[in-house]
């Protein structure tokens, strides 16, 4: 999840995101918070699937192509935004785009 959908309340936290659930549920959010805590901490990409594994039922394998999917889903529907009127919306998000299709070609790899 993106820090900007997620609502503290009581003594946890709920996920918020509904404009696009539609696309990829929860895979495209599990890849996003496991992209974005590896950017912002010390911690490997390993460590935090991982951590994710000890909480729930799924084997390693599924997780992974979740992720994967989940990845490529993602990316695809940020892609679509960007050039669809998105980077008329952000200035200079344009330059996400080579390393958007550069994530698209990781993932492809390691899913063929």
């Amino acid at each position: 999840y993106h820090a900007k959908n997620l609502l503290i309340q009581d003594n946890g936290v709920m996920p918020i995101d509904w404009s696009i659930s539609y696309l990829s549920p929860h895979l495209g959010d599990l890849y996003c918070l496991i992209t974005e805590a590896h950017a912002w901490s010390n911690l490997s990409r390993e460590e935090m699937v991982s951590a994710y594994l000890e909480v729930t039922d799924l084997q390693i394998d599924h997780l992974n192509w979740q992720l994967q999917i989940g990845g490529l889903c993602w990316l695809i529907k940020t892609l679509r935004w960007l050039v669809y009127g998105g980077t008329d919306i952000i200035p200079g998000s344009e330059t996400w785009i080579p390393n958007l299709l550069k994530d698209v070609e990781i993932l492809y790899q390691e899913i063929v």
